[in-house]
């Protein structure tokens, strides 16, 4: 009899620790709530865990150097057009039926187009540092400390761009100002274009980190999350199975007390 109600007992508890980790499965949402339902699930886990978290942040790293990159790429057009303004006022300053207050007037434009090129270069930033005046930037671009992608940043001053002493008060300076915006213009261009091949390397970075993200997450789900259905089903039989059980020891223990007071009697 008292192996029969040690047992019960036994039973009992056993059936408790699974009704609390029932629970504790479907209000988490997780599977592995404890090392000790599964311990190599967990390690797994928690190695998957630590990837999914750096690739997030990775992915942030890559979305950041995305956003500098365009508004590095959203200013540099913003310059090309003043640069084809300058050229235009250029060519109007070439022609000879302008008087040279015309022409004087034509400069104090070309002068204040030369100091807006300036000035968006010296406010382009991204997190308070400079875009275009021939930065570079090293992009945590994975978990490595090797893994990393170099951006190099144009510099597009008016004086890096050869036109920061143009004038168009005579003829012939104007006629020189337009070779010199030519110029100009073409080494702008190709800036834009090594921004643009810069773009498209972190946009299909990102594109390969979300596969990564989606994957591994996709890993993590399958050791870690409940099986919401199977994890329920155990509750309400465990549930049950305790109910009875209770009610079997209790039945247990009356029948042991009657057949001591017989004894005693």
């Amino acid at each position: 009899m008292i192996n029969q109600i040690f047992n019960s007992y036994l039973n009992n508890w056993r059936l408790q620790n699974t009704y609390k980790k029932n629970i504790l499965q479907l209000a988490s949402g997780k599977r592995v709530v404890s090392s000790n339902i599964d311990s190599t699930g967990l390690a797994i886990a928690e190695n998957l865990t630590t990837i999914v978290r750096g690739i997030s942040q990775t992915r942030r790293n890559l979305v950041d150097a995305l956003s500098m990159l365009n508004i590095a790429d959203s200013s540099m057009s913003r310059i090309s057009d003043i640069i084809q303004r300058q050229r235009e006022l250029a060519i109007q300053a070439s022609n000879d039926t302008l008087t040279e207050d015309q022409r004087e007037a034509i400069n104090k434009e070309f002068q204040q187009l030369k100091q807006e090129i300036d000035r968006i270069v010296g406010t382009t930033e991204f997190n308070n540092k400079s875009l275009l005046t021939g930065e570079t930037f090293d992009i945590q671009a994975g978990e490595s400390s090797e893994d990393q992608i170099t951006l190099n940043m144009p510099d597009v001053s008016t004086t890096s761009l050869g036109i920061d002493s143009l004038d168009t008060l005579s003829k012939d300076n104007a006629q020189s100002a337009i070779d010199s915006l030519d110029n100009a213009l073409n080494t702008l261009n190709n800036y834009r274009t090594q921004i643009g091949v810069q773009t498209n390397r972190i946009e299909y970075s990102i594109s390969n980190i979300l596969k990564e993200d989606l994957n591994t997450t996709n890993a993590l789900s399958l050791i870690e999350d409940t099986d919401y259905s199977s994890t329920y089903s155990n509750f309400i039989n465990t549930s049950l199975l305790s109910s009875i059980s209770y009610k079997t020891q209790a039945i247990q223990i009356n029948i042991n007390r009657i057949l001591t007071l017989n004894l005693l009697v």
